[in-house]
């Protein structure tokens, strides 16, 4: 049993001091890369978050320059509580303070001059079977409404760049004709430009976010029709300049 005792303290003891010189390199690893001016990370913890009423649930996913954090915040309705359900609201989170947005609008992302882009849930249409979306911009809690396209149910800002640079993704469908019409746009400058994306994906992975840099460079992942009979997701890029 004395023998047993000694190996598992010497055991413990072998842990600790390779535990105790893995902290080391890490600590001047650290050192190091900072003294290179090489990128660091930040832990900031989102669980002392206290949700103020009526909000039930937060949805953090987008960050600035500036060190804020973005997201989501949902209201609870009679049915539901969960992401989803009930109004929505932009939500950022900085030094440990939680502020939501007193507008009414779901965010897709934001650009660092604090302008989000999204949409704004218009109801549950009865014909069509769908919650009504129309596409938005928000800043300093104003929403401004993106205008539809003909037979439009579903609108969204989905990214937005730093120079005001909007993509959007609108789908129509029109119950008497049975036509379904898909567009994808940029929207500068007041002005919308519809793009001609070839090949043209069925729909975006909302499990990744399109990003859309400052020279109007499209990014993220879609759903692809890859080749006859062959469908999937795809990370592409779209460059506007040679529409590719």
């Amino acid at each position: 049993m004395v023998n047993k005792m000694k190996d598992n303290y010497k055991n413990l003891l072998q842990k600790t001091l390779v535990a105790l010189g893995l902290l080391s390199v890490l600590t001047t690893g650290s050192a190091l890369a900072h003294e290179k001016n090489e990128i660091r990370y930040r832990y900031v913890s989102l669980e002392p978050i206290k949700l103020p009423a009526p909000i039930a649930a937060l949805d953090l996913r987008w960050h600035t320059d500036d060190g804020k954090i973005y997201g989501n915040a949902f209201e609870c309705d009679d049915a539901n509580c969960s992401a989803g359900f009930g109004a929505a609201h932009i939500a950022s989170y900085t030094q440990g303070k939680l502020n939501v947005s007193s507008a009414i609008m779901q965010g897709n992302a934001i650009n660092d001059r604090g302008t989000v882009a999204g949409f704004l849930s218009l109801g549950f249409d009865e014909n069509l079977g769908v919650d009504l979306k129309q596409a938005a911009l928000c800043r300093n809690n104003a929403v401004k409404l993106i205008t539809p396209i003909p037979d439009e149910y579903d609108g969204q800002a989905k990214a937005i760049n730093d120079k005001g640079t909007v993509f959007l993704e609108s789908f129509g469908y029109n119950i008497n004709t049975g036509v379904e019409t898909t567009v994808r746009s940029y929207l500068k400058n007041g002005l919308t430009t519809p793009l001609n994306l070839d090949p043209n994906p069925l729909f975006f992975n909302d499990r990744t976010r399109l990003t859309l840099n400052n020279h109007d460079v499209l990014a993220g992942t879609g759903f692809f029709n890859i080749s006859p009979f062959v469908f999937g997701n795809r990370a592409f890029r779209y460059n506007p300049m040679t529409k590719t």
